[in-house]
């Protein structure tokens, strides 16, 4: 399970300003509400600019479907549109709602609870998943098995291991052998494999005797189990490699590029950062290069927008977990989670200690971008930084609204709250302003 910092960091753009009663964070909207800092504390407005979730709150996470966790005091609970503790404020920690129910702790046990704030499962187990077509994976005294919305167990608690259900069919490991299991517990593919992976695009990879290749629901060899290391398919491509060198091949098992790349990152927006010697740059679908192999890290692809960092890291790549591959270390994407005017300012990294950065931005077709930086993005637009003031931009990283702001939040729902000339406000997609925040 993973575990939910409720602060969702990712929804906000820190402004840092010393006026009285100007926020010192705020969030895009979500659910018509938008979460406000002041004075340490978090608390949420309408799209009107009125304060209807006071600022008690020592973190909170966005609105959805109605609902927001909220933390106070170390214990997180749930509050709706209006203020009212759905959940109490008495759990350790809370997981996102699927399938209308939510993961949460209490005292190291997991249980669910749905929107009401009833504990429909009780709080028992050691670990649990997100529920995924009407079943969650739960684990008991070191073995895992299945349950569904009433908590009863529809698949036993046996198994040494257990994936989350996907294209109908989960990965089950039973004697140190993996294997796929259906929705009602039948194994559809043996126990024979030494490690698997969830189905994803039709295929899944699969181990035996140090080689990976690709299976699909039947359990027929689609791909040979002949390389030493394999990713899952995303955008119809899969990164394998061989003899410590990685290369991209389609679901016939074509190679479209060769294999000499010494790191990765997988598909995104018709893209990928690729590494050869010490090196990082970006390749598209063909295994053309869009962005020449120069930069010390590719730090995000996405919407259209490719940022790199030309100065040296401690570290060559921000890595993620290594439970979904096989076959050494892929890399993967930073996202920037806080912003604001006078500095470019990075929180909450997993992955390696800067050492000292400069940015620099592509369109994705290679084109250099000048811009200070380019923060989040939402409706279409990111919030980017010029000459030390903010504004917007397209994903062609064309300006779409000047760059007058002092603080800004990513678009969503066509408005954005925006700070300009000591005051916060909120504007819509064509610069105009919607209402003033009264705080």
């Amino acid at each position: 399970m993973k575990r939910l910092n409720v602060l969702l960091l990712g929804f906000f753009v820190c402004i840092i300003i010393s006026a009285q009663n100007v926020p010192s964070n705020f969030s895009r909207f979500t659910d018509g509400l938008a979460m406000i800092a002041l004075n340490g504390k978090y608390g949420f407005i309408d799209t009107k600019g009125n304060v209807v979730i006071p600022f008690i709150y020592d973190a909170v996470g966005h609105f959805s479907e109605g609902l927001a966790w909220v933390k106070l005091s170390g214990k997180s609970g749930l509050v709706d549109k209006a203020g009212r503790e759905v959940i109490p404020v008495k759990y350790d920690d809370p997981g996102n709602f699927s399938e209308g129910l939510a993961w949460v702790i209490l005292n190291g046990k997991c249980g669910f609870v749905d929107k009401t704030g009833r504990e429909v499962i009780p709080v028992k187990y050691d670990d649990v998943g997100n529920f995924s077509g009407g079943l969650a994976k739960v684990k008991l005294s070191s073995k895992w098995g299945f349950i569904d919305k009433t908590g009863r167990e529809v698949i036993p608690v046996k198994y040494d291991d257990a994936g989350n259900f996907s294209e109908g069919l989960a990965k089950v490991k039973l004697s140190n052998k993996c294997g796929f299991i259906d929705t009602k517990g039948n194994v559809v593919i043996p126990f024979i494999y030494d490690a698997a992976d969830k189905f994803s695009e039709g295929l899944a990879w699969v181990v035996l005797n140090g080689k990976c290749g690709f299976i699909d629901k039947s359990g027929r060899e689609i791909i040979p189990l002949k390389y030493d290391g394999v990713r899952n398919f995303t955008e119809s491509l899969a990164w394998v490699s061989l003899n410590s060198k990685w290369g991209v091949i389609n679901k016939s098992g074509k190679e479209i590029t060769p294999f000499k790349y010494d790191n990765f990152g997988e598909f995104s927006d018709g893209l990928a950062c690729v590494k050869l010697s010490s090196k990082w740059g970006v390749i598209d679908k063909s295994g053309k290069i869009i962005i020449p192999l120069k930069y010390s890290e590719v730090i995000k692809i996405e919407h259209g927008i490719v940022q790199v960092n030309k100065e040296k890291i401690s570290s060559n790549i921000y890595t993620t977990s290594t439970t979904n591959y096989v076959g050494g270390t892929t890399g993967n994407y930073r996202s920037t989670t806080q912003f604001n005017r006078s500095t470019t300012t990075r929180t909450t990294w997993q992955g390696p200690d800067i050492v000292s950065s400069e940015y620099q931005y592509f369109n994705r077709k290679g084109k250099k971008l000048k811009f200070d930086y380019i923060g989040q993005y939402g409706d279409g637009l990111w919030h980017a930084q010029k000459k030390g003031m903010l504004g917007y931009i397209d994903e062609n990283g064309r300006e779409v609204l000047p760059f007058i702001y002092d603080g800004a939040a990513p678009f969503n729902d066509g408005i954005a709250l925006v700070i300009i000339n000591g005051k916060t406000i909120i504007i819509d997609k064509q610069g105009n302003k919607v209402a003033d925040i009264r705080l």
